[in-house]
């Protein structure tokens, strides 16, 4: 276990500097064209492609294993601030060779999660796994709190620079705790290495594993439905609060999220889980839905906080449960392509949620819920009128879709009884990778 927290700390840094110099980037930009279509594409040039090349990188993972994966991807990804730092400094520095190397630097960090997840299976024992997973579910939640915070420092003090030598730092720093920490390499016979097929056939092998198993794609809808809904508050927590109330309690709802994540991986990283997971995930899933229920159909900013506080804590559980599932259950000659076939649906819920939320509140719901409209009469009179009520609207029927996913799982036998039908992987024998320095 050791070893391992050495591994989340060398990718917490790499994360960290990745997600700074992603919204230094995004100011930086709109401090100079005022365009918040430009801060929008560097968004999505951090995503998009990682979802395009996540079946490649599963194969990949699972040929070179976690340790060599995990340094391609820092170098790799090093290669980004170090072109952007010289653009910089020759002032040569334009939209499109931003978005090239925040595309390069996604292609390459793909590599990490499903390496990192390896990794946590080939070094740590089963019964910890979930306090491993609320490692990394905990270290991700600061990223996400501090990378903000450190980005607007950072581009205040000392200029857009500076981010991108920090960001470069914090990969020549996460390379150095690989090179001096052992992973154990994969298990490999000749027999195995004979018949591996060609790339491309490989690449469709963690999508065929999981279909022949219902079980495991009702767990990617139990994910892809709990990052939908993050997506989704995300956008709409800005226009459902300005509707009510200021820009101060929007900052406090925004900070109670905040702390709900942290707690919330904090919490599996001592506690481990429950030993029902898919049931538990369920329950947290059903409490979204309610959680989003009731931050929709009142007025209220301690309502909105503790909704927020709740739906973050409760996503990191979600995550963090249904990780060890698919750790114990997913051969470990395979995990690098199934984990994969996870990051696809689960990230891939953001940019859906982020397309849907502008258009479906803007043209359909705020409309319904203005002063005349079609719905004030009725609705109106149960959320009220005016200006972020169509927000409310939508807030509660997603909250209702949640509530009703959670339930039509929990009716499936092949997903609620997954744990007890579908046997754990066997184990493989695994030897220490060569290694550079003692850990």
């Amino acid at each position: 276990m050791r070893r391992f927290l050495l591994i989340c700390l060398a990718q917490f840094l790499s994360m960290l500097g990745t997600y700074t110099t992603s919204f230094g980037l995004g100011v930086w930009l709109y401090q100079r064209t005022g365009s918040l279509t430009l801060n929008s594409w560097v968004s999505q040039a951090a995503i998009l492609p990682m979802l395009l090349v996540a079946p490649l990188t599963g194969v990949l993972v699972d040929r070179w294993g976690p340790r060599k994966a995990m340094m391609a991807g820092h170098l790799g990804a090093a290669v980004a601030p170090l072109v952007l730092t010289v653009l910089y400094r020759v002032d040569a520095l334009h939209v499109p060779a931003i978005l090239a190397m925040i595309t390069l630097g996604a292609l390459f960090n793909s590599l990490h999660f499903p390496a990192q997840s390896l990794a946590l299976t080939l070094m740590v024992p089963k019964e910890q796994y979930g306090q491993a997973n609320g490692v990394v579910q905990f270290s991700m939640a600061v990223v996400q709190v501090l990378s903000p915070l450190m980005g607007a420092w950072l581009i205040t003090r000392v200029g857009l620079d500076g981010v991108l030598l920090t960001n470069l730092a914090t990969f020549i720093v996460a390379l150095g705790i690989l090179l001096a920490v052992a992973i154990p390499s994969l298990p490999s016979t000749p027999k195995e290495a004979s018949t591996r097929g060609s790339l491309r056939a490989e690449m469709t092998e963690g999508w065929t594993y999981v279909r022949q198993r219902p079980g495991l794609s009702g767990l990617l809808v139990v994910m892809g439905m709990a990052n939908f809904n993050l997506g989704m508050l995300q956008i709409l927590v800005v226009p459902l609060v300005l509707g009510f109330a200021d820009t101060q309690a929007l900052g406090t709802i925004q900070s109670f999220a905040g702390v709900g994540m942290l707690l919330g991986g904090v919490f599996m990283m001592f506690w481990g889980g429950p030993q029902r997971r898919i049931l538990a995930a369920l329950g947290f899933l059903m409490l979204q839905g309610v959680l989003l229920l009731m931050g929709g159909a009142r007025v209220s900013v301690w309502l909105v906080a503790v909704g927020a506080f709740g739906i973050m804590g409760s996503l990191t559980l979600i995550v963090g449960s249904l990780t060890v599932v698919w750790q114990r259950k997913v051969p470990i000659a395979l995990q690098g392509r199934v984990f994969s076939v996870r990051r696809v649906v689960a990230q891939a819920m953001f940019p859906l949620a982020y397309a849907l939320a502008g258009p479906l509140v803007d043209d359909v719901f705020e409309p319904l819920m203005a002063q005349g409209g079609r719905l004030a009469g009725s609705v109106g009179t149960v959320l009220g009128v005016g200006s972020g009520r169509g927000v409310a609207l939508l807030l509660v029927l997603l909250g209702v879709m949640t509530v009703t996913t959670a339930v039509l799982c929990f009716l499936a036998p092949r997903l609620r009884r997954l744990e007890e039908d579908l046997p754990d992987a066997e184990e493989d024998t695994v030897s220490p990778a060569p290694m550079a320095a003692a850990s």
